[in-house]
């Protein structure tokens, strides 16, 4: 009868930790799609603005009701995070991204870390197209990188050395600046490397909880030219809305049209400049 018990207390505590687990990778896997969604959108929904923007982290750590400054905090995206093309962290923007408060399985509202070349305000310097590439590398389970345009945190119980303070300015009651408490990464140049698992120093002490869900360039825009508009004229007949393809050739950086077509950068510009082509060749615009 011993036995027995000890089996099914064994299997209710692996029953438990794999409940616990799956609703944390719902919450991820909610937030992922979320986030993809407003980027395969976001010329729909911001006027004159090209497809692939990911929004600003949530960084406010008392909130503000709006409408008039905007509404911050409580899940709502920062209007603008840093500066150019340098990554921003803070919390999930649920409700900018028509979500409710997502938390992993101890409660913890989920974190985001958004790469410089692909959040909205301030936008790259760069081009944003199927070719800008993330500064986010995650090291998945198996030791693998992945190169991200952005993440998402389950950060778990506080680790060793992460001492949390409770903040009652917003719903999820964490401090938004308080990122060592809640993420564990390194930063090399303009690279953030984030560890999906759990990490451990060299005395065997846990340093890192948190669980990584990445979203690379490639998941966004498969979804961008998946869209049934895709391929559409840039002037269909009404109501077509206007398509994309060729938006995203014809302001494609020169220094691509400059390799494929074997001119130098320079005397690119100035052939296209003097022989007046059938359409302008902008060179300060970007996708």
């Amino acid at each position: 009868m011993g036995i027995l018990f000890t089996v099914v207390s064994q299997l209710s505590l692996v029953g438990m930790k794999w409940g616990r687990e799956y609703r944390t990778h719902v919450a991820l896997l909610q937030a992922k799609e979320a986030l993809i969604g407003y980027a395969a959108t976001y010329g729909d929904t911001h006027s004159g603005q090209v497809f692939g923007y990911l929004p600003c982290p949530d960084q406010t750590t008392v909130a503000v009701p709006g409408p008039t400054p905007p509404p911050q905090g409580n899940g709502y995206a920062d209007n603008t995070c840093g500066s150019h093309d340098v990554t921003a962290v803070g919390l999930l923007p649920y409700n900018t991204l028509g979500l409710e408060d997502l938390r992993d399985s101890t409660g913890v509202c989920l974190w985001y870390v958004v790469s410089g070349t692909f959040k909205n305000s301030p936008n790259s310097s760069g081009p944003m197209n199927w070719d800008t590439q993330g500064q986010i590398n995650v090291i998945d389970a198996n030791g693998n990188t992945i190169t991200a345009a952005a993440a998402i945190i389950a950060t778990g119980p506080p680790a060793s050395g992460q001492n949390r303070t409770a903040n009652s300015g917003n719903v999820c009651g964490s401090d938004p600046t308080q990122i060592t408490a809640y993420i564990y990464s390194t930063t090399a140049g303009p690279i953030t490397t984030l560890t999906d698992g759990q990490v451990m120093d060299s005395n065997g002490h846990v340093v890192s909880n948190n669980r990584v869900l990445a979203i690379t360039p490639k998941e966004i825009f498969s979804r961008i030219v998946a869209r049934a508009d895709f391929k559409n004229s840039l002037t269909p007949t009404p109501p077509a809305p206007p398509g994309m393809i060729n938006s995203l050739t014809h302001i494609c950086p020169v220094d691509f049209i400059a390799k494929s077509s074997g001119y130098r950068r320079g005397h690119l510009e100035s052939a296209i400049r003097h022989r007046k082509p059938a359409y302008p060749v902008v060179f300060s615009q970007t996708y």
